[in-house]
């Protein structure tokens, strides 16, 4: 996954000349009252299924620029 947001920094450089400002705005929904959810539920929604390494690969990729 990595080599492919790297992929996509390098073409936001090329097509923009720099990376000013990175906005990783992923995010889940679970629906119910907060008193409701139990731990798994909220780490399901809040890690999803590749855990918290996807906004790393986001950051890490575009800090070379």
């Amino acid at each position: 996954m990595h080599e492919r947001l790297r992929a996509a920094a390098a073409a936001a450089v090329e097509r923009f000349g720099r990376i000013d400002v990175l906005v990783n705005n992923a995010g889940s929904f679970v629906a119910g009252f907060f008193e409701e959810l139990s731990l798994e539920q909220v780490e399901a929604a809040t890690l999803g299924p590749d855990g918290p390494t996807g906004t790393f690969f986001d950051r890490h990729g575009a800090v070379a620029w």
